[in-house]
C-alpha cells in the first residue's frame, strides 16, 4: 500500500521536536510493514497544498496527518472526499480525535501502532455539510478560544494557561441567547449560554470526547445563565469527565439537530472542531454512519506485517 504523510512542523508536538529523525521514524515503520511511503514534512501555511496533493495521488491509499485539530481536520475532509484512510498522528494540545481512536499520545509510539494496523470506518457528523469530527459550539467554549486568541503563549504549557484565563474571564459575564433546538424533530426554545453538539456522546472519567466512534448518535449538551462559581464547577466537570453529575448541564442524544437562532443577543461565530465559523442562521447537524475510513492502531505490539489494508 502506498501512504503519503503530512508532517506538520509547526505543530505543538513536532515543532519542539527533531522532524528529521521523526520523519526518518515513519518511514520505517510503514517500510518495514511491505508499504511505499512518501513524507512531506512541511510549515503549517503548506499544509493544506500537501493534503490536497495527497488526495489527488491515485496510487494513494492512505494519506498520515501528523498535527493538530486544523490538520486532522482538513486531512479528514480530503480523505472523505477522495476515498483515503485517514491514519491520526496527534501533534496538537488536546488531540481529542486521536484519543477517541485510541491512538497512543506519543508520536513515535502511534506511528509504529498505526504501521501495525488495520482500517475500519468511524462516524463523523456533519453541520450544514460542513464535517464534524469532534463538536459544534456556541456561547461560552467559542467565547473562550476567542479570548486565548488574543494572549501570547510559546509553548504548549502557555496555550493551557492562557486558556484558564480565558475561561475565568468569560465566566465572570457569560452570554445568553436564544436558539430554537429541534432533536429528531421535537422542538424547544431555549435561552442559553452554553449549547454543544458532538460527534457521538463525550465518554466519563477523562477530557471530552467520545470513547466510541460507532454509535451513530450526536451527543448534545446545553446549560442556561451560570454564576461564576456554576460555570467553573461546569468547566472542572468536563475536563475531568464528571458532566453526568453536573446539575446545570443538560444532555441527550440524537440523530439530527436543528438549530434557529433567534435576534436577541445572537452570537456572530461558533466552533467547529476548535476552529472559529460564521455562526448561520439555522444550522443543520447529523450524524454520518461509518463515513470515514481510519487506520486504527494495533493493540498488539507483536502485530505482524501486511495487516495495513485500505481497500
Amino acid at each position: 500500500m502506498k501512504v503519503r504523510a503530512v508532517l506538520n512542523r509547526d505543530a505543538g508536538t513536532l515543532a519542539t521536536g527533531d522532524m528529521e529523525a521523526f520523519a526518518g521514524h515513519v518511514r520505517r515503520e510503514f517500510e518495514e510493514r511491505g508499504h511505499d511511503v512518501e513524507i512531506d514534512v512541511v510549515h503549517g501555511r503548506e499544509v493544506a497544498a500537501r493534503l490536497k496533493a495527497a488526495g489527488e495521488d491515485g496510487q494513494c491509499d492512505v494519506i498520515l496527518a501528523a498535527g493538530g485539530d486544523g490538520t486532522i481536520s482538513g486531512a479528514a475532509v480530503t480523505c472523505r472526499e477522495h476515498g483515503k484512510a485517514l491514519a491520526v498522528v496527534p501533534g496538537g494540545t488536546m488531540n481529542l480525535f486521536a484519543r477517541s481512536l485510541s491512538v497512543p499520545l506519543d508520536i513515535y509510539e502511534a506511528v509504529t501502532a498505526l504501521a501495525a494496523g488495520q482500517t475500519g470506518k468511524v462516524d463523523v457528523a456533519t453541520a450544514n455539510g460542513r464535517l464534524l469530527l469532534h463538536q459544534y459550539s456556541v456561547g461560552m467554549q467559542h467565547d473562550m478560544v476567542r479570548l486565548r486568541s488574543r494572549m501570547e503563549y510559546q509553548s504548549r504549557i502557555g496555550k493551557i494557561l492562557s486558556s484558564v484565563r480565558s475561561i475565568l474571564r468569560v465566566l465572570r459575564r457569560p452570554r445568553v441567547f436564544d436558539v430554537e433546538v429541534e432533536l429528531d424533530g421535537k422542538s424547544r426554545r431555549r435561552s442559553l449560554s452554553v449549547l454543544a453538539v458532538s460527534n457521538n456522546l463525550h465518554g466519563e472519567g477523562h477530557l471530552p470526547y467520545a470513547d466510541d466512534l460507532t454509535r451513530h448518535r450526536l451527543g448534545v449538551y446545553m446549560a442556561e445563565k451560570l454564576s461564576v462559581t456554576e460555570g467553573a464547577r461546569m468547566v472542572t466537570d468536563l475536563v475531568v469527565g464528571t458532566w453526568r453529575t453536573n446539575e446545570d448541564l443538560e444532555w441527550t442524544e440524537a440523530s439530527r439537530a436543528v438549530l434557529r437562532f433567534g435576534a436577541r443577543h445572537r452570537p456572530r461565530r461558533a466552533l467547529i472542531d476548535g476552529e472559529v465559523c460564521e455562526l448561520e442562521d439555522e444550522v443543520v447537524l447529523e450524524s454520518v454512519a461509518g463515513g470515514l475510513t481510519v487506520l486504527l492502531p494495533s493493540q498488539n505490539d507483536a502485530t505482524t506485517a501486511g495487516n495495513l489494508d485500505a481497500k
